[in-house]
């Protein structure tokens, strides 16, 4: 089974905490659980999950967090940007 920390999120994307402090990560990884839930039907725990289940939640909390870190721009391909409002006007306070 495996827990989502604020660490692992980072680490996926490569900043530190004073980039993304933990109590953001944490908000974005609640909201990346959510998404989950949302998408399986089922009751998901981020702190007590599947394996799988971890690695979609840190995956997705990684590309919340970036597009935090850019005020919304999302890298989509290896040479081209396109802008996520959606999430920038959710993840960026």
């Amino acid at each position: 089974m495996g827990s989502v920390s604020a660490d692992d999120v980072r680490d996926a994307i490569n900043v530190s905490s004073a980039e993304v402090p933990d109590a953001k990560v944490l908000k974005i990884v609640g909201r990346a659980e959510v998404t989950l839930e949302l998408e399986t039907d089922k009751e998901i725990d981020y702190s007590n999950g599947t394996d799988a289940e971890k690695e979609f939640i840190v995956v997705l909390a990684a590309m919340y967090a970036a597009c935090y870190l850019t005020r919304g721009v999302c890298w989509l391909s290896r040479n081209s940007f396109k802008s996520c409002d959606n999430f920038a006007s959710i993840f960026c306070d």
